[in-house]
C-alpha cells in the first residue's frame, strides 16, 4: 500500500495560486498518496468553493477569522494521523519526485524533525528559505540588505548523503514548503499560535532544536516559489505584523537586557527607513507635479506612504519596551483583515 502523507495549505485570498498549487501536485505519477487540507483563512477576495469543486478530493476547511498562519495550520495539524505533514504556501509548485526525497531525508535519520528544499524564485533565482536565529549584526546588516552579502556564504557547512546529493543542518527553516515529522511537532506542541504571520517558523525551529531535534535543508532538491502573494502590496500590514513576530521571538527566548539592545537596534533602522522613505516620497511627489499624471508614481506615493506609516507607528511603539508586546498584538488585530 501507497504510503500517506498530509499536505496542508493556509489561504488568503490567494485561490488562484492553491489551483496551480494543487494542479502541479496530482499532474504527477507519486508513489506518495496525497491527504490535502486547504485552510481558508475567511478570503475576502476570489471564489474558495472552487478548490472543491476542481478537486473533490481535497478537503476545504473555512475559518470565521483570519487566524494568521500558525494557527491555521495548527488546526489541521493537531488532527495528523500520518506520520509526516507537508506544509506548502498558496504559491507554491513542488514535483512529486522533490516531495519523495523529503520523505527519504527524514526515514534517514530519526533524529529529523524537519526537511525542506532549494527555493526558486518564477525565473530560475534562488530564495532564501534557511536561517540563523536572530543576531545583533545579523539584524542589522538585514536591516540595509547586506546580511546575504555578508554573512551567507559559509554559514552552513553541507555533507553529502546518498540519493539525496548535499544536505546541511540548519538553525531554522521558513514555512513556505517543509515537511515535518509528527512526533516531533507533537514534543513541541506545534506552532504557537500567538504569531500571525512572521517568524512563527523562526520561534518552530528553535523550539526543535532546544527539544534535541534537527533540521535539513536539501541542496539538490527543488521547488518553484511563486513568492509571498497574500500579503504582496500590503505594506503596512507586512511591516507590522514582521516586528510583532520579531518581537514575539526576542521576548519568549532571549533575556531581557538583550531584548532591549534589539529594540534600540530596530528604532535606529526605523528612523533610517523612515528618513529614506520621506526622501523617495518627497521626489515621487514633486516629479507628479512637475510631469504629467503618472499612474507608477501615483502608485510610488501611495505605496511609500503605506510604508512610513508603518515605520512611524513600530517606532513609536518600540520606544517603550515595556508595553511593546501588548501594543504590537493590537495593532496585529487590526491588520488581521
Amino acid at each position: 500500500m501507497a504510503e500517506s502523507i498530509a499536505v496542508v495549505i493556509v489561504n488568503y485570498n490567494s485561490t488562484w495560486y492553491v489551483l496551480k498549487n494543487l494542479e502541479s501536485l496530482y499532474s504527477q505519477p507519486s508513489t506518495i498518496l496525497y491527504s490535502v487540507t486547504v485552510v481558508d483563512n475567511n478570503s475576502t477576495r476570489n471564489n474558495v468553493d472552487e478548490i472543491v469543486t476542481r478537486f473533490p478530493s481535497v478537503h476545504l476547511l473555512k475559518n470565521s477569522d483570519n487566524l494568521g498562519f500558525a494557527e491555521g495550520n495548527n488546526i489541521v495539524l493537531r488532527g495528523v494521523t500520518q506520520e509526516f505533514a507537508l506544509l506548502l504556501n498558496p504559491d507554491l509548485l513542488i514535483s512529486a519526485e522533490s516531495i519523495e526525497k523529503m520523505v527519504i531525508a527524514l526515514r534517514s535519520n530519526h533524529q529529523l524533525a524537519g526537511v525542506s528544499v532549494q527555493l526558486l524564485s518564477a525565473d530560475g533565482s534562488l530564495q532564501k528559505v534557511a536561517f540563523n536565529y536572530p543576531t545583533l549584526i545579523g539584524e542589522f546588516l538585514n536591516a540595509l540588505n547586506l546580511e546575504k552579502i555578508v554573512l551567507e556564504k559559509g554559514r552552513y557547512h553541507g555533507f553529502e548523503i546518498d540519493g539525496l546529493g548535499v544536505v546541511r543542518d540548519v538553525h531554522w527553516l521558513s514555512g513556505s514548503c517543509c515537511l515535518y515529522r509528527m512526533k516531533a511537532l507533537r514534543e513541541v506542541d506545534f506552532f504557537d499560535g500567538g504569531f500571525f504571520l512572521f517568524s512563527e517558523d523562526l520561534d518552530l525551529g528553535y523550539r526543535i532544536h532546544q527539544a534535541g531535534w534537527k533540521l535539513w535543508q536539501l541542496l539538490d532538491v527543488s521547488a518553484t516559489h511563486l513568492g509571498g502573494k497574500s500579503s504582496a502590496g500590503d505594506h503596512y500590514k507586512t511591516i507590522i505584523s514582521r516586528h510583532h513576530g520579531r518581537y514575539r521571538f526576542l521576548r519568549k527566548h532571549y533575556p531581557r537586557t538583550k531584548l532591549f539592545i534589539f529594540c534600540a537596534l530596530y528604532e535606529v533602522t526605523l528612523i533610517a527607513k523612515l528618513i529614506v522613505g520621506l526622501s523617495k516620497w518627497t521626489f515621487a511627489w514633486l516629479s507628479l507635479r512637475l510631469a504629467h499624471e503618472n499612474t507608477d508614481r501615483i502608485r510610488l506615493i501611495n505605496d511609500q506612504i503605506s510604508r512610513n506609516r508603518a515605520y512611524w507607528y513600530v517606532l513609536r511603539i518600540l520606544l517603550v519596551p515595556s508595553s511593546a508586546e501588548v501594543k504590537l498584538q493590537n495593532a496585529v488585530e487590526q491588520v488581521r483583515q
